[in-house]
C-alpha cells in the first residue's frame, strides 16, 4: 500500500512540474508579434441604428487627443492607460489596469473569461486598427437600436 501511495505522490509532483522555465525571447504563443505595442483610441461614436453607420448622435467621432490607450507587451500582458479608472501614472501599480491579451488570426482579445473584450484587426496602407462594435437598445422596450463603435490605432514603437 505504501508503494502505491508513493507512486501516486511522485506522479502528482511530476504532473505539477514547471514546464515554463525556459526563457522566451519573443511573444507568447497565441500572440501575433505585429500586435505588440501601443494602441491609441482614435475613434468612438454611438449610432442611432442597429448598424455602426449613419448619423452618430453621441461620441465625437475622431479622437485626436490619443489620451486613452492599451499597451500590449510581448509577455502577453497589457496595461490600460487614461480611462476613467486607469489614470497615469498610478495605473502602473493598479491591478485593475493590468490584464492579458491574445490574438487569433485578425482579432485581439484583451482580458480573460467573463471580463474580456475582443477587437477585430484590419490593416490599411500598413496601419493597423482594432475595432469593436457593441449593439443594443437605448430603451427598455428594445424599440430603438443603437450601435457603439470603438477604434484604436497602433502606433509604431
Amino acid at each position: 500500500m505504501k508503494k502505491y501511495l508513493l507512486l501516486i505522490i511522485l506522479i502528482g509532483f511530476w504532473a505539477c512540474e514547471d514546464n515554463n522555465s525556459e526563457s522566451n525571447d519573443g511573444p507568447t504563443p497565441g500572440q501575433n508579434p505585429n500586435y505588440v505595442g501601443i494602441w491609441y483610441k482614435t475613434f468612438f461614436a454611438q449610432y442611432d441604428s442597429s448598424e455602426c453607420e449613419g448619423d452618430n448622435y453621441m461620441g465625437g467621432g475622431a479622437d485626436s487627443s490619443q489620451s486613452e490607450f492599451y499597451t500590449l507587451f510581448e509577455d502577453g500582458t497589457t496595461l490600460t492607460t487614461n480611462t476613467w479608472s486607469c489614470a497615469a501614472p498610478e495605473n502602473e501599480n493598479n491591478s485593475n489596469c493590468k490584464s492579458t491579451w491574445s490574438s487569433i488570426e485578425n482579432s485581439i482579445t484583451i482580458g480573460s473569461g467573463f471580463l474580456s473584450i475582443t477587437y477585430q484587426v484590419t490593416e490599411t496602407n500598413g496601419i493597423l486598427k482594432m475595432s469593436r462594435q457593441l449593439k443594443g437598445y437605448s430603451d427598455m422596450a428594445e424599440e430603438n437600436p443603437i450601435c457603439q463603435l470603438y477604434e484604436y490605432t497602433k502606433i509604431d514603437n
